[in-house]
Protein backbone atom coordinates (compact mmCIF):
# COMPACT_ATOMS: atom_id res chain seq x y z
CA UNK A 1 0.00 0.00 0.00
CA UNK A 2 1.29 3.43 -0.67
CA UNK A 3 0.36 6.52 0.84
CA UNK A 4 0.69 9.75 0.19
CA UNK A 5 2.57 13.11 2.03
CA UNK A 6 2.02 16.17 1.44
CA UNK A 7 5.21 18.44 1.79
CA UNK A 8 4.73 22.19 1.09
CA UNK A 9 7.47 24.71 -0.09
CA UNK A 10 6.67 28.00 -0.84
CA UNK A 11 8.73 28.88 -4.57
CA UNK A 12 7.51 32.77 -3.98
CA UNK A 13 6.75 33.70 -0.77
CA UNK A 14 6.72 37.41 -1.49
CA UNK A 15 6.71 40.26 -4.03
CA UNK A 16 10.61 40.34 -5.03
CA UNK A 17 11.68 37.70 -3.74
CA UNK A 18 12.84 34.71 -6.42
CA UNK A 19 14.05 31.37 -6.40
CA UNK A 20 17.90 30.75 -7.41
CA UNK A 21 17.19 28.44 -9.79
CA UNK A 22 13.96 30.34 -11.61
CA UNK A 23 15.76 33.62 -13.23
CA UNK A 24 12.27 35.02 -14.46
CA UNK A 25 10.04 34.57 -10.93
CA UNK A 26 10.53 38.00 -10.94
CA UNK A 27 8.13 38.28 -13.63
CA UNK A 28 5.44 36.61 -11.65
CA UNK A 29 5.81 38.66 -8.38
CA UNK A 30 5.78 42.49 -9.75
CA UNK A 31 2.98 44.26 -8.61
CA UNK A 32 0.73 45.36 -11.50
CA UNK A 33 -2.46 47.25 -12.45
CA UNK A 34 -4.49 43.98 -13.35
CA UNK A 35 -3.77 40.54 -14.06
CA UNK A 36 -5.67 37.89 -15.13
CA UNK A 37 -5.95 34.67 -13.30
CA UNK A 38 -2.68 32.56 -13.47
CA UNK A 39 -2.71 29.03 -15.07
CA UNK A 40 -0.11 26.22 -14.74
CA UNK A 41 0.72 23.26 -16.22
CA UNK A 42 3.87 20.62 -16.52
CA UNK A 43 5.89 20.61 -19.81
CA UNK A 44 6.54 17.73 -21.62
CA UNK A 45 10.16 17.22 -19.81
CA UNK A 46 8.49 17.83 -16.03
CA UNK A 47 9.45 21.67 -15.39
CA UNK A 48 6.78 23.89 -14.58
CA UNK A 49 5.34 26.70 -16.97
CA UNK A 50 2.73 29.64 -15.94
CA UNK A 51 0.54 31.88 -18.07
CA UNK A 52 -0.82 34.78 -17.20
CA UNK A 53 -2.32 38.20 -19.01
CA UNK A 54 -1.78 41.67 -17.54
CA UNK A 55 -2.39 45.27 -18.15
CA UNK A 56 0.70 47.30 -18.41
CA UNK A 57 -1.39 50.59 -17.59
CA UNK A 58 -2.50 51.66 -13.73
CA UNK A 59 -6.35 51.33 -14.39
CA UNK A 60 -7.46 50.82 -10.74
CA UNK A 61 -10.03 53.07 -10.96
CA UNK A 62 -12.48 50.63 -12.10
CA UNK A 63 -13.49 47.00 -10.58
CA UNK A 64 -14.88 45.91 -13.46
CA UNK A 65 -14.01 43.89 -16.58
CA UNK A 66 -10.70 44.73 -17.80
CA UNK A 67 -9.55 45.56 -21.27
CA UNK A 68 -6.66 43.88 -23.23
CA UNK A 69 -3.19 43.65 -22.06
CA UNK A 70 -0.02 41.13 -22.49
CA UNK A 71 0.41 37.12 -22.60
CA UNK A 72 3.23 35.93 -20.60
CA UNK A 73 4.69 32.71 -20.49
CA UNK A 74 7.28 31.85 -17.98
CA UNK A 75 8.99 28.01 -17.75
CA UNK A 76 11.08 26.81 -15.03
CA UNK A 77 14.60 28.17 -15.44
CA UNK A 78 13.86 30.43 -18.18
CA UNK A 79 12.72 34.04 -18.11
CA UNK A 80 9.28 34.85 -19.44
CA UNK A 81 7.97 35.15 -22.79
CA UNK A 82 5.64 37.20 -24.77
CA UNK A 83 3.21 35.92 -27.08
CA UNK A 84 1.88 38.44 -29.22
CA UNK A 85 -0.23 38.63 -32.84
CA UNK A 86 -0.62 41.47 -35.08
CA UNK A 87 -3.95 42.57 -35.02
CA UNK A 88 -5.43 41.16 -31.74
CA UNK A 89 -4.35 41.67 -27.73
CA UNK A 90 -5.30 39.14 -25.27
CA UNK A 91 -7.90 40.45 -22.65
CA UNK A 92 -7.54 40.47 -19.06
CA UNK A 93 -9.58 38.39 -17.13
CA UNK A 94 -9.56 36.25 -14.26
CA UNK A 95 -12.49 34.16 -14.53
CA UNK A 96 -10.85 33.79 -18.29
CA UNK A 97 -7.20 32.55 -18.51
CA UNK A 98 -4.67 31.44 -20.43
CA UNK A 99 -5.69 27.69 -20.78
CA UNK A 100 -3.20 25.12 -21.56
CA UNK A 101 -2.87 21.40 -23.43
CA UNK A 102 0.01 19.47 -24.38
CA UNK A 103 0.09 16.28 -26.78
CA UNK A 104 1.83 13.31 -26.81
CA UNK A 105 3.96 14.64 -29.59
CA UNK A 106 5.79 17.07 -27.03
CA UNK A 107 3.09 20.22 -28.23
CA UNK A 108 2.33 22.39 -25.88
CA UNK A 109 -0.60 24.77 -26.79
CA UNK A 110 -2.25 27.45 -24.90
CA UNK A 111 -5.89 28.97 -26.02
CA UNK A 112 -6.89 32.58 -24.67
CA UNK A 113 -9.47 35.51 -25.41
CA UNK A 114 -8.40 37.94 -26.88
CA UNK A 115 -10.15 41.29 -28.93
CA UNK A 116 -9.25 43.07 -32.27
CA UNK A 117 -10.31 46.20 -30.96
CA UNK A 118 -9.47 48.86 -27.90
CA UNK A 119 -13.21 50.03 -28.05
CA UNK A 120 -15.87 48.16 -27.31
CA UNK A 121 -14.22 45.02 -26.35
CA UNK A 122 -16.47 42.69 -25.58
CA UNK A 123 -18.17 43.18 -29.49
CA UNK A 124 -14.75 41.90 -30.90
CA UNK A 125 -13.88 38.86 -29.26
CA UNK A 126 -12.30 35.60 -30.31
CA UNK A 127 -10.46 32.72 -29.20
CA UNK A 128 -6.69 32.15 -30.46
CA UNK A 129 -4.45 29.71 -29.92
CA UNK A 130 -0.52 29.56 -29.61
CA UNK A 131 1.91 26.59 -29.85
CA UNK A 132 5.61 25.44 -28.75
CA UNK A 133 6.85 22.58 -30.19
CA UNK A 134 10.40 23.44 -27.84
CA UNK A 135 9.06 22.89 -24.58
CA UNK A 136 7.55 26.62 -23.76
CA UNK A 137 11.04 28.31 -25.10
CA UNK A 138 9.02 30.46 -27.88
CA UNK A 139 5.46 30.37 -29.00
CA UNK A 140 3.60 31.26 -32.22
CA UNK A 141 -0.17 31.92 -32.67
CA UNK A 142 -1.43 29.28 -34.89
CA UNK A 143 -5.06 30.18 -35.21
CA UNK A 144 -8.39 29.71 -33.44
CA UNK A 145 -12.03 28.62 -33.74
CA UNK A 146 -13.06 30.75 -36.89
CA UNK A 147 -9.21 32.21 -37.66
CA UNK A 148 -9.01 35.58 -37.28
CA UNK A 149 -11.68 36.96 -39.02
CA UNK A 150 -13.85 35.52 -36.18
CA UNK A 151 -13.45 37.82 -33.91
CA UNK A 152 -16.83 39.66 -32.66
CA UNK A 153 -19.27 39.84 -30.07
CA UNK A 154 -18.95 38.14 -26.61
CA UNK A 155 -16.36 34.96 -26.83
CA UNK A 156 -14.75 34.29 -23.40
CA UNK A 157 -14.74 32.15 -20.23
CA UNK A 158 -13.27 29.07 -22.78
CA UNK A 159 -10.67 26.14 -22.07
CA UNK A 160 -8.57 23.65 -24.21
CA UNK A 161 -8.17 20.08 -24.06
CA UNK A 162 -6.84 17.42 -26.04
CA UNK A 163 -6.93 13.60 -27.10
CA UNK A 164 -4.42 11.23 -27.47
CA UNK A 165 -4.60 11.45 -31.04
CA UNK A 166 -3.55 15.16 -30.70
CA UNK A 167 -6.83 16.65 -31.77
CA UNK A 168 -7.59 19.79 -29.72
CA UNK A 169 -11.02 21.18 -28.69
CA UNK A 170 -11.80 24.51 -27.65
CA UNK A 171 -15.31 25.05 -25.35
CA UNK A 172 -16.14 28.68 -24.68
CA UNK A 173 -19.13 31.11 -24.64
CA UNK A 174 -20.25 32.66 -27.07
CA UNK A 175 -22.90 35.90 -27.90
CA UNK A 176 -23.20 35.24 -31.55
CA UNK A 177 -26.46 34.14 -30.90
CA UNK A 178 -27.53 37.44 -29.82
CA UNK A 179 -30.36 40.11 -31.44
CA UNK A 180 -31.18 43.52 -30.90
CA UNK A 181 -34.35 42.24 -28.38
CA UNK A 182 -32.01 39.75 -26.17
CA UNK A 183 -28.68 39.26 -25.06
CA UNK A 184 -27.63 35.46 -25.34
CA UNK A 185 -25.16 33.31 -25.12
CA UNK A 186 -24.27 29.83 -25.39
CA UNK A 187 -21.68 27.10 -25.43
CA UNK A 188 -19.91 26.40 -28.26
CA UNK A 189 -16.91 23.54 -28.57
CA UNK A 190 -14.72 23.29 -31.95
CA UNK A 191 -11.57 21.01 -32.58
CA UNK A 192 -8.69 20.98 -34.58
CA UNK A 193 -6.85 17.95 -36.30
CA UNK A 194 -4.10 20.02 -37.37
CA UNK A 195 -2.49 21.38 -34.21
CA UNK A 196 -5.02 24.47 -34.25
CA UNK A 197 -4.24 25.83 -37.61
CA UNK A 198 -8.29 25.23 -38.98
CA UNK A 199 -11.16 24.66 -36.92
CA UNK A 200 -14.53 22.91 -37.00
CA UNK A 201 -17.63 24.67 -37.18
CA UNK A 202 -18.86 24.67 -34.15
CA UNK A 203 -21.33 22.38 -32.15
CA UNK A 204 -23.47 23.33 -28.82
CA UNK A 205 -24.63 21.01 -26.63
CA UNK A 206 -27.26 22.88 -25.58
CA UNK A 207 -29.62 25.80 -27.74
CA UNK A 208 -30.95 27.21 -24.70
CA UNK A 209 -29.13 30.45 -22.63
CA UNK A 210 -26.67 29.96 -20.00
CA UNK A 211 -25.31 31.69 -17.89
CA UNK A 212 -23.26 34.50 -19.28
CA UNK A 213 -19.76 34.70 -17.81
CA UNK A 214 -19.14 31.56 -15.91
CA UNK A 215 -16.37 29.75 -17.09
CA UNK A 216 -16.89 26.34 -19.37
CA UNK A 217 -14.98 23.61 -18.59
CA UNK A 218 -14.18 21.23 -20.86
CA UNK A 219 -12.01 17.59 -20.76
CA UNK A 220 -11.84 14.52 -22.83
CA UNK A 221 -11.75 10.50 -21.27
CA UNK A 222 -9.55 8.01 -22.41
CA UNK A 223 -12.54 6.36 -24.21
CA UNK A 224 -12.61 9.54 -26.40
CA UNK A 225 -15.77 10.92 -24.55
CA UNK A 226 -15.94 14.75 -24.96
CA UNK A 227 -17.47 16.13 -21.51
CA UNK A 228 -18.35 19.80 -21.06
CA UNK A 229 -19.72 21.08 -18.01
CA UNK A 230 -21.34 24.79 -17.73
CA UNK A 231 -23.97 26.92 -15.40
CA UNK A 232 -26.97 27.40 -16.99
CA UNK A 233 -30.02 29.22 -16.79
CA UNK A 234 -32.90 26.65 -15.59
CA UNK A 235 -36.35 27.11 -15.49
CA UNK A 236 -37.29 30.19 -13.00
CA UNK A 237 -33.73 31.49 -12.61
CA UNK A 238 -32.06 28.20 -11.07
CA UNK A 239 -28.68 28.50 -11.92
CA UNK A 240 -27.53 25.13 -11.21
CA UNK A 241 -24.03 23.18 -13.38
CA UNK A 242 -25.11 20.77 -16.24
CA UNK A 243 -22.47 18.41 -18.00
CA UNK A 244 -23.29 17.30 -21.60
CA UNK A 245 -20.84 14.16 -23.53
CA UNK A 246 -19.99 13.43 -26.80
CA UNK A 247 -18.89 9.85 -28.60
CA UNK A 248 -18.58 11.46 -31.85
CA UNK A 249 -15.37 14.28 -31.63
CA UNK A 250 -18.41 16.60 -30.78
CA UNK A 251 -20.14 16.82 -33.59
CA UNK A 252 -23.76 15.55 -31.33
CA UNK A 253 -24.40 16.00 -27.74
CA UNK A 254 -26.18 14.12 -25.44
CA UNK A 255 -28.85 16.52 -23.34
CA UNK A 256 -27.39 18.33 -20.35
CA UNK A 257 -27.94 16.30 -16.96
CA UNK A 258 -27.58 18.56 -13.64
CA UNK A 259 -24.86 17.47 -11.60
CA UNK A 260 -26.34 18.55 -8.40
CA UNK A 261 -29.65 20.22 -7.91
CA UNK A 262 -28.56 22.79 -5.97
CA UNK A 263 -31.47 24.98 -6.76
CA UNK A 264 -29.44 28.65 -6.84
CA UNK A 265 -31.95 31.18 -7.86
CA UNK A 266 -29.99 34.09 -9.16
CA UNK A 267 -30.95 37.27 -11.33
CA UNK A 268 -27.33 37.58 -12.74
CA UNK A 269 -23.74 36.02 -13.57
CA UNK A 270 -21.68 34.87 -10.31
CA UNK A 271 -18.34 34.45 -12.40
CA UNK A 272 -17.94 31.33 -11.10
CA UNK A 273 -17.70 28.39 -13.18
CA UNK A 274 -17.16 24.31 -12.98
CA UNK A 275 -14.22 22.21 -12.96
CA UNK A 276 -14.50 18.59 -14.66
CA UNK A 277 -11.60 15.88 -14.96
CA UNK A 278 -11.97 12.28 -15.93
CA UNK A 279 -9.90 9.82 -14.31
CA UNK A 280 -8.24 6.72 -16.07
CA UNK A 281 -11.18 4.53 -14.63
CA UNK A 282 -13.48 6.42 -16.28
CA UNK A 283 -15.17 8.54 -13.57
CA UNK A 284 -16.26 11.58 -14.02
CA UNK A 285 -14.84 14.42 -10.96
CA UNK A 286 -17.25 18.00 -11.35
CA UNK A 287 -16.54 20.59 -8.70
CA UNK A 288 -17.98 23.79 -8.69
CA UNK A 289 -19.41 26.65 -6.12
CA UNK A 290 -23.13 27.35 -5.15
CA UNK A 291 -24.07 30.89 -3.46
CA UNK A 292 -27.46 29.26 -2.25
CA UNK A 293 -28.21 31.10 0.66
CA UNK A 294 -27.69 28.11 3.57
CA UNK A 295 -25.80 26.14 1.42
CA UNK A 296 -23.67 28.22 0.03
CA UNK A 297 -19.88 26.93 -1.03
CA UNK A 298 -17.96 24.60 -2.70
CA UNK A 299 -18.96 20.68 -3.65
CA UNK A 300 -17.60 17.73 -5.29
CA UNK A 301 -19.73 14.25 -6.82
CA UNK A 302 -18.59 12.28 -9.56
CA UNK A 303 -20.45 9.80 -12.26
CA UNK A 304 -19.27 5.77 -13.16
CA UNK A 305 -21.49 6.40 -16.07
CA UNK A 306 -19.89 8.76 -18.60
CA UNK A 307 -22.05 11.48 -16.72
CA UNK A 308 -25.97 10.06 -17.27
CA UNK A 309 -26.25 10.33 -13.27
CA UNK A 310 -24.09 11.46 -10.16
CA UNK A 311 -23.19 10.40 -6.83
CA UNK A 312 -24.29 12.25 -4.04
CA UNK A 313 -21.64 15.27 -2.81
CA UNK A 314 -18.62 13.79 -1.07
CA UNK A 315 -16.97 17.10 -0.89
CA UNK A 316 -18.81 19.61 0.65
CA UNK A 317 -17.72 23.29 2.48
CA UNK A 318 -20.76 25.42 2.48
CA UNK A 319 -22.00 27.71 4.78
CA UNK A 320 -24.77 30.14 5.28
CA UNK A 321 -23.17 32.32 2.77
CA UNK A 322 -20.03 32.72 0.70
CA UNK A 323 -18.34 34.90 -2.13
CA UNK A 324 -17.97 33.62 -5.54
CA UNK A 325 -15.41 30.08 -5.16
CA UNK A 326 -13.18 29.56 -8.16
CA UNK A 327 -12.68 26.19 -8.08
CA UNK A 328 -10.17 24.01 -9.97
CA UNK A 329 -9.65 20.08 -10.15
CA UNK A 330 -6.97 17.52 -10.74
CA UNK A 331 -6.60 13.86 -11.30
CA UNK A 332 -3.69 11.62 -10.87
CA UNK A 333 -4.21 7.63 -10.57
CA UNK A 334 -6.69 7.65 -7.49
CA UNK A 335 -5.47 10.72 -6.04
CA UNK A 336 -8.29 13.74 -6.56
CA UNK A 337 -7.00 17.48 -5.79
CA UNK A 338 -9.14 20.47 -5.08
CA UNK A 339 -8.61 23.80 -4.99
CA UNK A 340 -10.33 27.18 -3.99
CA UNK A 341 -10.53 30.48 -2.69
CA UNK A 342 -12.78 30.01 0.01
CA UNK A 343 -15.40 32.69 -0.38
CA UNK A 344 -16.53 31.32 3.74
CA UNK A 345 -13.58 33.63 4.65
CA UNK A 346 -13.22 37.05 4.90
CA UNK A 347 -10.93 37.80 3.13
CA UNK A 348 -10.57 34.52 1.48
CA UNK A 349 -7.81 32.01 1.30
CA UNK A 350 -6.78 29.48 -0.90
CA UNK A 351 -7.65 25.90 0.31
CA UNK A 352 -6.53 22.66 -0.83
CA UNK A 353 -8.21 18.98 -0.26
CA UNK A 354 -6.96 15.80 -1.37
CA UNK A 355 -8.42 12.26 -1.73
CA UNK A 356 -6.51 9.27 -1.87
CA UNK A 357 -9.59 6.99 -2.75
CA UNK A 358 -10.71 8.45 -5.82
CA UNK A 359 -12.98 11.05 -4.33
CA UNK A 360 -14.75 9.08 -1.57
CA UNK A 361 -13.48 11.03 1.19
CA UNK A 362 -11.65 13.82 1.38
CA UNK A 363 -8.87 14.83 4.02
CA UNK A 364 -9.32 17.91 5.80
CA UNK A 365 -8.89 21.28 4.18
CA UNK A 366 -5.35 22.94 4.32
CA UNK A 367 -4.46 26.58 3.36
CA UNK A 368 -2.06 27.81 1.27
CA UNK A 369 -2.71 31.00 1.26
CA UNK A 370 -1.58 33.44 4.17
CA UNK A 371 -4.00 34.95 6.29
CA UNK A 372 -4.81 38.28 6.52
CA UNK A 373 -4.09 38.99 2.52
CA UNK A 374 -6.52 38.46 -0.12
CA UNK A 375 -5.99 35.11 -2.52
CA UNK A 376 -7.87 34.39 -5.43
CA UNK A 377 -7.94 32.25 -8.88
CA UNK A 378 -6.35 29.64 -8.08
CA UNK A 379 -4.84 26.96 -10.80
CA UNK A 380 -3.49 23.51 -10.13
CA UNK A 381 -1.60 21.03 -12.21
CA UNK A 382 -0.32 17.46 -11.04
CA UNK A 383 1.62 14.82 -11.53
CA UNK A 384 2.91 11.52 -9.89
CA UNK A 385 5.77 12.84 -8.08
CA UNK A 386 4.18 16.24 -7.30
CA UNK A 387 1.35 19.22 -7.64
CA UNK A 388 2.10 23.28 -8.03
CA UNK A 389 -1.07 25.77 -7.46
CA UNK A 390 -0.78 29.21 -8.44
CA UNK A 391 -2.66 32.39 -7.19
CA UNK A 392 -3.19 35.70 -6.85
CA UNK A 393 -3.61 38.13 -4.19
CA UNK A 394 -3.52 41.11 -2.89
CA UNK A 395 -3.63 43.18 0.49
CA UNK A 396 -6.82 42.87 2.33
CA UNK A 397 -7.32 47.14 2.93
CA UNK A 398 -7.60 46.87 -0.87
CA UNK A 399 -10.41 49.64 -1.38
CA UNK A 400 -12.04 47.17 -3.64
CA UNK A 401 -11.49 44.79 -0.67
CA UNK A 402 -14.51 41.61 -0.35
CA UNK A 403 -17.53 41.33 1.68
CA UNK A 404 -18.94 37.99 2.66
CA UNK A 405 -21.42 38.61 0.07
CA UNK A 406 -20.13 39.69 -2.70
CA UNK A 407 -20.89 36.87 -5.57
CA UNK A 408 -18.89 38.92 -8.35
CA UNK A 409 -15.59 39.91 -7.31
CA UNK A 410 -12.03 40.25 -9.35
CA UNK A 411 -8.45 41.21 -7.59
CA UNK A 412 -7.41 44.15 -9.67
CA UNK A 413 -4.82 46.13 -7.38
CA UNK A 414 -1.85 47.66 -8.18
CA UNK A 415 -0.25 45.39 -6.00
CA UNK A 416 -1.90 42.27 -6.86
CA UNK A 417 1.05 39.81 -7.22
CA UNK A 418 0.93 35.88 -8.28
CA UNK A 419 1.99 33.30 -5.73
CA UNK A 420 3.20 29.59 -6.87
CA UNK A 421 3.64 26.36 -4.36
CA UNK A 422 4.92 23.57 -5.22
CA UNK A 423 4.05 20.20 -3.57
CA UNK A 424 5.99 16.99 -3.25
CA UNK A 425 4.48 13.72 -3.06
CA UNK A 426 6.46 11.52 -1.22
CA UNK A 427 5.54 8.05 -1.04
CA UNK A 428 5.95 5.77 1.85
CA UNK A 429 5.09 1.60 1.64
Amino acid sequence: MIRIVLLSSILLASGGCTHPDDPGLEALSAPIARRSASNVTYTPDGRVATAWVTHAADSTRSAGVARFGTLSVLVDGGHSVTISENGSEPSVDPESPPQWTTTPDGMMYVAYAASSTSEQVSRAMGIRVAASRDGGSTWSVVGGPGGTSDFGGYRSNHELTSTPDGTLYVAWLDSRFSTEDSYEVRVLISRSEDGGRTWSEPSTPDMAATCECCRVALTTGADGTLYVAWRKILEGGVRDIVLSSSTDRGETWNSPVVVFDDGWVQEYCPDAGPSLAVSDDGLVHVAWWTGKEGEAGVKYVQSTDRGRTFSPPSFIETAQESAASHVQLAVHGHTVHLVFDDGRLSPPRVAHAVSRDGGVRFDALTYQSQAGVVAAYPHLAVREDSSVIVWNERPAESPTALSPTDVAWRPYSPSSIMRVVRIRHATQR
